[in-house]
């Protein structure tokens, strides 16, 4: 042994320690301790063969390998217990037997199926040609939103110059009268007195005025013989009354031909001008107007389209289901029995020959025997695909005596096709049931 070093060993009856020239022992084992010794090595051999056998290093590593098998265990019986709970009273080869009908309807449908549309190749393509579906309405509702706001748009504008076009033509209307008026005016001055009388009247005026300048000097001598001072007085205040008359009179002149060419170009060239205008947005707004209907137009046919697909598609589980109804319900109400299904699938109303009743208008007892009728058709539907049994509990309270002998033999007649079964406290509300088998319990 080196300096430092450890060795242990175990004492079964007699050990003898050397070191050379430094001490000797020996050391004897107890009278129990050859037992205990024997114990641990039994014991310890049987540990490394059940690790050996366990494929495991340690006690440790054993620990762990036994957690993991703890939790293998609870997995399987989650597992064991999932699979019950899913197939419920279902077994493996029932369960079989279902995917067997269903490859084989499968089969048959595509056989008898057009080629058009075309089958998806899996569920992604068939989800996608949905997806698809759902946005193209979208898209076109979309698109038929934006085209009626247009279009109310469209319409508000062409009101708007429909108003204001209104408003010209009567302003044209009122520029026309006046016009006429003003040449009736003039035809009628004329008539009175010709344009040759007028030139000599100018002459026979500006003879006048000669003779009145004339009168005017004699009558300026005349002035100068009479107070100057009063005759300035009274000519300054002449001649300002005289200019203040020709600057009014000019100022109307230049009013009148201001308002002659403001006249001439509403008459002429404004109105004309704002009809053109109005003629060309009514145009521009009629070809938009015309192209939003015909976008209008394709989305309505687009959402009728899928309005009938929808509508063809739900016909085709709905009939179905009404007339499993109404053929047990013949039984019960006689052959002139019908009812109308709601879009989900729920019992709207009830006839009976020439009465049509909603169903809120029934009485309890009718609105609970059509409901027991309901739930009997849709077993029988789903019968064939391995549906589950219908069961009533204690049903048919409200029902009279003379109905229940009917609902019984309706009830047995649902019962050829799927299986019904009836909790009751009272077995002799259901003895009309021809071919009822009874359990007590």
């Amino acid at each position: 042994m080196d300096p430092d070093d450890e060795h242990s060993l175990t004492v079964r009856d007699a050990t003898h320690i050397v070191v050379p020239d430094v001490i000797e022992l020996s050391i004897l084992a107890g009278v129990d301790n050859v037992d205990v010794v024997e114990q641990l090595e039994g014991a310890t051999t049987r540990y490394e063969d059940l690790c050996r056998r366990g494929g495991v290093s340690d006690f440790a590593d054993a620990r762990v390998q036994v957690d993991a098998r703890a939790s293998a265990l609870r997995d399987r019986t989650d597992a064991v217990e999932t699979i019950k709970r899913d197939l419920r009273d279902l077994t493996f080869e029932s369960l079989s037997n279902m995917v067997e009908r269903l490859i084989v309807r499968t089969t048959e449908y595509k056989q008898k199926r057009g080629t058009e549309p075309p089958i998806p190749v899996d569920l992604k393509a068939a989800l996608d040609l949905d997806r698809a579906a759902q946005q193209a309405v979208a898209d076109a509702k979309e698109v038929l939103d934006r085209a009626d706001a247009l279009a109310q748009e469209t319409a508000a504008a062409f009101n708007q110059l429909d108003v204001e076009g209104a408003g010209l033509n009567a302003r044209f209307e009122i520029a026309e009268n006046a016009l006429a008026s003003a040449e009736k005016t003039l035809t009628a001055a004329r008539d009175k007195q010709s344009d040759e009388q007028l030139v000599k009247a100018e002459t026979v005026a500006a003879v006048a005025v000669e003779a009145a300048e004339a009168n005017v000097t004699g009558a300026e001598a005349q002035l100068a013989q009479a107070d100057p001072d009063s005759l300035d007085a009274l000519l300054a205040n002449a001649k300002a009354a005289l200019s203040r008359s020709v600057q009014d009179l000019q100022e109307n002149e230049g009013r009148r031909k201001e308002l002659e060419i403001k006249l001439a170009l509403e008459t002429e060239r404004g109105p004309a001008r704002y009809a053109d205008e109005a003629a060309t947005n009514l145009e521009e707004i009629s070809i938009r107007f015309d192209r939003i209907k015909s976008q209008a137009a394709a989305a309505r046919l687009l959402y009728e389209i899928f309005l009938k697909h929808r509508q063809e598609a739900r016909q085709r589980y709905n009939q179905p289901f009404r007339d499993q109804i109404e053929r047990l319900g013949r039984i019960v109400y006689g052959p002139t029995f019908e009812v109308l299904l709601g879009d989900d699938l729920s019992i709207e109303s009830r006839t009976l020959g020439d009465t049509i009743l909603d169903f809120d208008q029934l009485s309890t007892g009718a609105q609970e025997q059509l409901g027991l009728l309901a739930r009997l058709a849709c077993a029988i539907l789903v019968a064939p695909d391995g549906g589950a049994p219908v069961i009533f509990d204690d049903a048919l309270g409200w029902t009279d005596p003379g109905r229940l002998d009917r609902m019984g033999a309706a009830i047995s007649t649902a019962a050829d096709d799927c299986q019904v079964i009836i909790l009751t406290c009272t077995p002799d509300r259901y003895s009309a049931v021809g071919k009822a088998r009874t359990v007590t319990i």
